[in-house]
């Protein structure tokens, strides 16, 4: 698929920045219903590659409990290091 059609397709900027769309119910459109898994895994955006290292999530410790209560990965496996995660964050535009 061409990135023009790709991005017609499946990008909004709804919340101020180029993001994926949703389907009803919050799932994005890249997600596969059948497996769970993402069809555009291999070159997914920084959108996924970041997540849950988001400005938004990580804003407060509460933003962070929001997110962890409907993201089961969250709070499981690695611990990442301060530094690491603020060089992801600092790679977002400044209102995402």
């Amino acid at each position: 698929m061409e990135l023009g059609t790709f991005r017609r397709c499946h990008v909004t900027a709804r919340w101020g920045a180029p993001s994926l769309r949703e389907r009803p119910g919050g799932d994005c459109v890249l997600l596969d219903p059948e497996t769970g898994r993402c069809r555009g895994y291999v070159a997914r955006p920084l959108q996924c590659r970041a997540y849950p290292f988001w400005p938004s999530v990580v804003a407060s410790p509460e933003s962070w409990r929001e997110h962890a209560r409907r993201c089961p990965g969250m709070d499981q496996g690695r611990l990442w290091p301060g530094k690491v995660i603020a060089r992801i964050v600092s790679r977002f535009p400044p209102r995402f």
